[in-house]
C-alpha cells in the first residue's frame, strides 16, 4: 500500500519489472509489470478502482506508447471489481528517453 503522492514508474522494453519511486526517493521498490494489451485510445491516465476510502490501481493506459499495462483481478479482487463504488481515471505525465 502506498501513501498518496508523486511517483515516478521506469520500465525497460524487453524487462519483466519495473522501478516505482516516490518523488523524494524514501520510497523505492521493483514490481511485475502487468499484462500487456495494444491501447492507441483513452486518457494517458492510471484507472483505479475506488471502494469506499480504498483505492487499487486496476491499469495503466498508455495510448500514445500503444500499450496498457492492465493488473488481472485475483479470485477474491473479481468480487472487489464488482462492488467497486466506482472506477476514477487520474491523468498521469509520461516522459521517454
Amino acid at each position: 500500500v502506498l501513501p498518496a503522492g508523486k511517483y515516478s514508474i521506469s520500465m525497460a522494453s524487453l524487462s519483466d519489472v519495473a522501478i516505482v519511486q516516490s518523488a523524494n526517493a524514501k520510497i523505492s521498490f521493483f514490481t511485475p509489470i502487468p499484462y500487456r494489451a495494444f491501447s492507441d485510445k483513452g486518457p494517458t491516465a492510471l484507472f483505479v478502482m475506488v471502494r469506499g476510502n480504498e483505492r487499487s490501481v486496476r491499469s495503466l493506459n498508455l495510448p500514445l506508447r500503444r500499450i496498457s499495462l492492465i493488473y488481472r483481478p485475483t479470485s477474491g479482487e473479481r468480487e472487489m471489481l464488482a462492488k467497486a463504488d466506482k472506477v476514477e481515471a487520474v491523468p498521469v505525465i509520461t516522459a521517454g528517453k
